[in-house]
């Protein structure tokens, strides 16, 4: 018998990924282009986003938890799978399109940040190849 897994939700601010945020409805509303249920989704899953200051995220499991907009004191959680009503019957839910909103955000912060540790990394090794081929010269 397995456990079921627990997702450790963190707060996280919209400010934080708003750039990274924008960029990932930009992206995914391109590509529901066609797919009118998954456009509104999106579109509510960004409506959403927009209203919070702070977003309930579990980096591990790549989820969020919502509370329900329709039953006071009920709260999913949302990933690629959702325990809203609506992805039960087999329909595009909204929480998971803004969990895949705040992934995608996140993986771009995450991206932005080994790019910068890469560069700083190749500027250090750069750096120690100059000084290699051309040390210093002590102070007299």
């Amino acid at each position: 018998m397995s456990t079921p897994i627990v997702p450790e939700f963190e707060s996280i601010t919209r400010r934080e990924i708003f750039d990274a945020l924008c960029d990932a409805y930009d992206l995914a509303r391109s590509l529901a282009a066609g797919n009118a249920r998954w456009a509104s989704a999106l579109d509510r899953a960004w409506g959403w986003l927009l209203e919070q200051d702070t977003i309930a995220y579990d980096v591990e499991h790549w989820a969020i938890r919502v509370q329900s907009a329709t039953h006071p004191g009920v709260v999913y959680v949302a990933n690629g799978d959702c325990t809203c009503p609506a992805f039960a019957h087999g329909n595009a839910c909204w929480h998971r399109a803004a969990a895949r909103l705040v992934r995608r955000a996140l993986e771009g912060e995450l991206a932005a940040v080994a790019a910068e540790w890469d560069a700083g990394i190749a500027r250090a090794r750069v750096q120690a190849e100059v000084d290699e081929l051309f040390p210093p010269r002590l102070a007299a």
